[in-house]
């Protein structure tokens, strides 16, 4: 018998492998990201006043 399942390749396929590797490693970079934040938003940075002075010129302000 012979085999009649043979798998072709095509530059479709090509096209939808690296599609897929780019999808994955854009949604690792912005899971890093997003965990980077997340931690910045739970331990602030103490040294860092300028965002803090920004925010409380405009809450006196108002």
């Amino acid at each position: 018998m012979e085999n009649t399942n043979i798998e072709k390749n095509t530059p479709r396929d090509v096209f939808l492998h690296l599609l897929n590797i780019f999808t994955f490693y854009a949604a690792v970079i912005s899971f890093i990201t997003l965990y980077i934040e997340y931690i910045n938003v739970l331990f602030p940075d103490v040294l860092n006043f300028y965002y803090t002075a920004i925010s409380m010129s405009i809450l006196t302000s108002a």
